[in-house]
């Protein structure tokens, strides 16, 4: 019934094509147009003005104004204070409590200056932990450093590296062997305890050293370094002995009768291995041939001849199949019967009765030739 509604002569189509395009033009037409004259009514110069102000009144703003509530505190705290001209270097714990430092400020410092450490320049004391940016520019007019107490080096690095090499023992130096030294004695010998807690580590993994140059082995070792220590190396000669190659066991192993104890006495067999020969040989009723190892799950080529001349098979002990009397089960467990050739061989047997002939099952095309000839030495029929 819809359908006659909907039902167009081409020149009405060809009209209704080109209503539609009409519809879209006018569509865009208007589009441009309403978008002109909003671009025409908006007026951008208010806000550009008040942006020129906004950046007119960040120029003229006082620093005051930046300060955080931290800063201003520490501001009202140093309005109440005398200050005084002291120097970072002999400053002593109660006069930096009167300069308005804290007592924690007052110990790091105190413990800095302690230690052997120096200010050379103000900007020094601005890197002291816990120092403040505000707290540095109050104090800093009064900073006096007295530069003619302090060494005459070129530079703060120079006086630390001294004062650590005077703080530091002369190495001693002794013959030793690198295999046995103690951290102890290597450190006497100027051996840095980064680089001994190396060496140790190195030797308890198993590593040693059987010649000179081997100590530079250890990572990082420094060759001004080990040129002191080479004359003193000395490294016993070790009496190596080769070892002997253990003699190849001489035995051999019937493999229809033998058991995963007297197996695994055979080199290169797995556990898994052993598992995967006695599955496959209950399966198979037996083995043939030595051969039919290949046939094994993850039995490798190369694992046969190694272990090929440990095993011997006995065909006699062989277990048959009887295909006239097995059922389903049991004969779809055998390697060289198929699920498919199983239900072909138990049809065939429900319908015509049981074999006469196991070459009936080339000739009924339940088997191929190729593998009857495998199955053949295995199937019996009474």
């Amino acid at each position: 019934m819809w359908k006659k509604y909907f039902n167009f002569s081409r020149s009405e189509k060809n009209g209704i094509v080109v209503l539609v395009f009409l519809l879209l033009l006018l569509l865009v037409v208007l589009k441009l147009r309403l978008g002109e004259a909003k671009r025409a009514q908006l007026d951008f110069s208010a806000f550009e003005t008040e942006i020129a102000q906004f950046k007119f009144a960040l120029k003229d703003r006082p620093p005051e104004t930046y300060q955080t509530r931290l800063d201003k505190h520490i501001a009202a705290r140093y309005d109440s204070l005398q200050l005084f001209d002291f120097d970072p270097n002999s400053t002593t714990f109660e006069q930096w409590l009167k300069l308005g430092l804290t007592e924690k400020q007052a110990r790091t410092i105190q413990n800095y200056t302690t230690k052997g450490g120096k200010f050379y320049e103000k900007k020094d004391f601005r890197k002291m932990y816990g120092i403040r940016t505000k707290q540095y520019q109050i104090l800093e007019p009064f900073l006096k450093i007295d530069k003619s107490k302090l060494p005459a080096l070129a530079s703060r690095k120079r006086y630390e590296k001294t004062r650590r090499q005077k703080d530091e023992p002369l190495p001693v130096y002794a013959p030793f062997d690198p295999n046995t030294a103690t951290a102890a004695e290597l450190q006497k010998m100027g051996v840095p305890a980064w680089l001994c807690k190396s060496l140790v580590n190195y030797r308890a993994k198993g590593g040693s050293f059987r010649k000179k140059s081997d100590l530079k082995k250890i990572y990082n070792f420094p060759d001004k370094l080990y040129a002191n220590l080479e004359p003193y190396i000395q490294i016993p000669p070790r009496h190596t002995t080769r070892r002997k190659t253990p003699a190849e066991p001489h035995f051999t192993l019937e493999l229809n009768s033998c058991d995963s104890v007297q197996l695994a006495k055979i080199p290169q067999l797995k556990p898994y291995h052993i598992k995967n020969i006695l599955h496959y040989r209950d399966r198979l009723g037996g083995f043939l041939k030595v051969e039919q190892l290949k046939e094994v799950k993850y039995f490798k080529a190369w694992l046969y001849d190694k272990i090929e001349k440990y095993l011997t098979v006995n065909s006699l002990k062989i277990r048959k199949l009887n295909i006239n009397q097995a059922d389903f089960k049991t004969l779809n467990r055998h390697p060289y019967i198929s699920y498919e050739q199983t239900k072909k061989i138990l049809s065939y047997r429900q319908k015509n009765g049981n074999f006469a002939n196991p070459n009936d099952l080339v000739l009924k095309n339940l088997l191929s030739q190729k593998n009857y000839d495998k199955l053949k030495p295995y199937i019996v029929l009474w």
